[in-house]
């Protein structure tokens, strides 16, 4: 995907290099979404699938840092690890905050054990 690109400073901007970025984000993403209103679902019947789902949300964050570790780990000098952080609570969030409310049982499941 990077073309064997180790360099921060040697990073040139491309139309395909940004397509490329863009098809694996969304390609990442929605799957992950799918699993993640999946589980969702399975928690409306069998609230207990909420520790599933707080389990696929953990291991998706260890997964990525993983990743970026293993194979950018140049882009840790270009992006701090807690801007990574950020971004993906912030998309976890409001993946939650659409999902949820949609989800009548498991957000009444939530809300109560919250309290």
């Amino acid at each position: 995907m990077l073309h064997g690109l180790r360099d921060v400073q040697a990073l040139v901007l491309t139309r395909g290099l940004v397509f490329e970025y863009t098809a694996i984000h969304v390609a990442a993403f929605g799957t992950f979404g799918l699993v993640a209103a999946g589980l969702l679902a399975l928690a409306d019947r069998e609230p207990v699938m909420l520790v599933a789902l707080f389990m696929f949300f953990c291991c998706f964050e260890v997964f990525a840092f993983a990743l970026i570790a293993v194979l950018a780990e140049w882009l840790l000098e270009a992006v701090p690890m807690w801007s990574i952080l950020g971004a993906n609570l912030l998309a976890m969030v409001s993946m939650l905050g659409v999902l949820l409310p949609r989800h009548h049982v498991t957000w009444q499941v939530f809300v109560s054990t919250a309290e």
